[in-house]
């Protein structure tokens, strides 16, 4: 055991049993030991990124022990000895990729979607934490393929995490690094070489093939097939890189003061401001894409021969993957997919679409046979012309999708029908404009149009994906919940689970559903399958809130929600913290200052165009304050807040009644006339807003001299209230009263019946 010291064996002795060393690195040997306690085997190895900072190296210990998902080992302890760390992880059964690729192990189109998707899934996870965390070397060699044929992406020692909003840069694998990340490494190379005061003629930079014969050099540290950046002090970076690549030579008659003087430059003095040159999130989904054009091709990209092209790629497997693969490995960021849940779904599409492409193939074939005697050279380019015609569709088509969603963040209506419309032209077939409009309903709050509206795609166009189903019914699930019917929704819900079991936002949702209805037991054991399927830190806070709300602890549910909010980067999950806090007391007036300060807060915190239903739940809020405290000025600030969402653009059916109530109940008739209006010429005849009118009417009326009163606008509001009431087969408690005030009306002689 080389690399394990007397000290760093004596604290092992006692809790692990060493069986093997299995692997050798850079940062040192790789063994496999018996973990006495859990009685499980389990993997130690030296951490490249080490720190004489323990704060530091302790807070990265917990970041990556906090880690649980299908898809990652388990980190389970850091000992640090010295100067020296060393990680406890998980032993993962079967093969790494890199040995299946060594043992010319072909893979199918599908076997490798399914792989890509576990990786999504894994990658969704790490960037999604509360310290999003880049892996920075997704390759072959760190995917293992266990023997259930399930993916493990493994070695984080030189992963990358997001430090107030500056990312690490911790080195490059040749063939699957992002071009920005290789050329951020070779920068902070040649920075860090000038900083310590190098001289050229001392440092050489080349390939160990350009090694001139005889010369007296020595590398400062090799990973096979790997640079990477050695933590080597307090905000010191050390850069080591290796035989296959790009290599630093010191010269053997002064190494000592080179590597001290190396060592003792600061990233200060190495600060790389080039934004061309700043990895994120898309620089992961390039790695990956690479990835899956090697186990497709059975070559690395970046290997001397020119990589392959798109009609290569389709050759090779479908014009569908072969778009994912060079949308992923684009050599520009702004040209990838801009985060790996595009990705992923952009692969979950990938049967329909490949489905459409075959249907399209059939069409041509019959087309040339019944034009045989059409010269070969003209069928050709019809041919030809039609499968780019096909492509250029399918393109065209994502890109209104892009900007149907683009509309409905931006709560940009007219856009949106506009690419909605060129959708649905483009191909009525195809369910995702369909979605689309869906989510447009659900984001304005018009729950009652959504539920209508899918119930009538499931009616006229059968859904064969059944990802798109499990959407529809996930946000169908969620329209019910959102109109407090929370039986309907956990039926809906749990349909939407038949469809797509591993959709974490229907474990999610569907135990928040089961909060709802009271089934605080059904909820908790949803969520515990959630976790074991990765579900996130802050979901997981998130249902324990509801699930805690349902069992009426009112204090525990709002520290889930303080937690959720204050380790998640995701707007959508804060907004529904900001709303699932705000409806835990209704009735104190302590609580409603509080969820008042809550709400504001999250106005504040979040983009404008997201934050239409906490304005509308901060006035809900000023109105229960002036019921319980009969102060005037709290409906004057629930006026405001309304005034606010209207001026914004993101008034709904409902904003346009509250406000004519609040009018109404303060005595500005003339206001609440001009509202209720408003209301009937944006969203057209219905019987509410008619209902809301004759209300108005009665009380303006009642607020007269006896003299003054004059009931016909009240008798011609009421009267098209109850017709479009009949029409509308609902109920509502609110009619019958209205029709008792018109027959009192009737007999005291105010009408004529």
């Amino acid at each position: 055991m080389e690399d394990f010291t007397a000290n760093i064996q004596e604290q092992l002795k006692d809790t692990y049993d060493i069986i093997g060393q299995i692997g050798k690195g850079g940062g040192g040997s790789i063994y496999k030991a018996y973990h006495k306690r859990l009685q499980k085997e389990v993997v130690i190895k030296k951490m490249h990124m080490k720190s004489r900072d323990e704060l530091k190296n302790r807070q990265e210990a917990d970041i990556l022990k906090d880690l649980r998902h299908s898809y990652l080992p388990q980190v389970l302890d850091f000992i640090e000895a010295g100067d020296d760390v060393y990680t406890v992880i998980d032993f993962i059964p079967g093969e790494s990729f890199q040995q299946l690729l060594d043992r010319n192990v072909k893979f199918s189109q599908d076997k490798i979607i399914k792989y890509a998707r576990q990786l999504c899934e894994a990658l969704i996870y790490l960037h999604g934490r509360a310290i999003p965390i880049l892996h920075g070397d997704i390759k072959p060699a760190n995917i293992m393929l266990t023997p259930a044929d399930n993916i493990c992406l493994i070695d984080f020692n030189i992963s990358g995490f997001f430090e107030q909003n500056e990312t690490m840069a911790v080195g490059y694998s040749k063939g699957y690094a992002a071009p920005e990340q290789k050329a951020l490494v070779l920068e902070i190379q040649q920075k860090m070489l000038e900083a310590a005061g190098a001289k050229k003629e001392t440092w050489n930079i080349g390939k160990d093939s350009d090694k001139i014969e005889g010369q007296n050099t020595e590398t400062i540290g090799l990973e096979n097939g790997t640079v990477f950046l050695e933590n080597a002090g307090h905000d010191t970076e050390t850069l080591l890189l290796d035989r296959e690549n790009e290599t630093v030579f010191l010269d053997g008659n002064n190494k000592k003061e080179q590597e001290t003087a190396l060592l003792d430059t600061t990233l200060d003095s190495v600060f790389v401001d080039n934004p061309a040159h700043q990895i994120d999130v898309r620089s992961d989904i390039y790695s990956l894409g690479a990835t899956l054009y090697h186990l497709l091709t059975g070559r690395r990209m970046d290997d001397g021969q020119p990589d392959l092209t798109y009609e290569e790629l389709s050759a090779l497997s479908s014009d569908a993957f072969a778009y994912i693969l060079t949308t992923a490995t684009a050599y520009k960021k702004e040209d990838r997919f801009q985060s790996v849940e595009k990705m992923l779904e952009a692969l979950n599409q990938i049967a329909k679409l490949d489905g459409r492409y075959k249907k399209l193939l059939l069409k041509q074939r019959i087309e040339i046979l019944l034009s045989f005697s059409v010269f070969l050279f003209g069928i050709a380019l019809v041919f030809i012309g039609l499968r780019i015609s096909r492509t250029e569709r399918e393109n065209l088509y994502q890109t209104y999708i892009d900007e149907m969603e683009a509309a409905i963040a931006g709560f940009d209506g007219e856009e949106f029908e506009e690419k909605y419309t060129a959708c649905v032209a483009l191909d009525e077939s195809d369910p995702r404009a369909y979605y689309e409009r869906a989510v447009w309903l659900y984001k304005n709050r018009d729950y009652d149009g959504c539920v209508e509206y899918i119930q009538q795609l499931f009616g006229e166009h059968p859904l064969e994906d059944p990802v798109v189903a499990a959407n529809l019914y996930l946000l169908l699930g969620n329209c019910y919940y959102e109109r407090n019917d929370y039986q309907t929704a956990v039926k809906v819900l749990e349909t939407a689970f038949t469809y797509d079991a591993e959709n974490k936002s229907i474990y999610r949702d569907l135990a928040i559903a089961y909060a709802g209805a009271g089934r605080s037991g059904d909820a908790q054991d949803i969520l515990d399958r959630a976790i074991e399927n990765g579900l996130g830190e802050d979901q997981i806070y998130l249902v324990q809130g509801e699930i805690a709300k349902s069992q009426k602890d009112i204090e525990t549910a709002r520290e889930k929600f303080r937690k959720c909010l204050s380790v998640t980067n995701d707007d959508a999950i804060r907004i529904r913290a900001y709303v699932f806090y705000s409806d835990l007391d209704k009735n104190s007036t302590e609580a409603l200052l509080d969820s008042v300060a809550m709400l504001e807060k999250g106005i504040h915190e979040l983009p404008l165009g997201s934050t239409g239903i906490l304005y509308e739940r901060l006035a809900q809020m000023y109105i229960n304050l002036e019921a319980n405290t009969d102060e005037p000025q709290y409906s004057q600030k629930a006026i405001q807040v309304f005034q606010d969402i209207i001026s914004n653009g993101m008034s709904s059916y409902q904003t346009y009644l509250n406000l004519t109530i609040l009018y109404e109940q303060i005595g500005e008739f003339e206001k609440a006339h001009e509202t209720i209006e408003k209301a009937i010429d944006l969203y057209g005849d219905n019987y509410i807003s008619y209902k809301r009118l004759a209300f108005l009417e009665a009380d303006e009326q009642a607020n007269k001299e006896v003299s003054e009163r004059d009931y016909y606008d009240f008798e011609v509001s009421y009267k098209k209230a109850a017709e479009l009431y009949q029409l509308a087969e609902e109920e509502d408690s609110e009619m019958p009263l209205l029709e008792k005030i018109y027959n009192e009306l009737v007999r005291a002689g105010y009408l004529e019946h």
